[in-house]
């Protein structure tokens, strides 16, 4: 299914993205990637019509992680992706 490849690839971006944190080229081009990522799930989740897929929770993590970006917070911003974010995206793969 679309849904799971699309989550899948993204879990690809959030792993490199601990190693690319240091590098400001590298955070910049792994976070536009993101970012396109999330917009593809949230878009491919709500066409599933699957009532397991909470996109009101989805969206309230995507928005501290924009909220981590802005205040350049890129340790928290790694730490949402792979504590809350991460876990949940592999949850949908369960569920999809």
């Amino acid at each position: 299914m679309e849904l799971n490849n699309l989550i899948q690839k993204t879990m690809e971006y959030i792993a490199d993205f601990g190693e690319d944190v240091k590098e400001d080229t590298k955070r910049s081009e792994v976070v536009s990637t993101l970012v396109d990522q999330f917009a593809r799930i949230t878009y491919a989740a709500d066409q599933s019509k699957n009532a397991e897929l909470d996109l009101h929770e989805y969206n309230e993590k995507l928005a501290q992680l924009l909220n981590a970006i802005e205040r350049q917070e890129y340790d928290l911003f790694a730490d949402l992706l792979e504590y809350e974010v991460r876990p949940l995206l592999e949850f949908w793969m369960t569920r999809t």
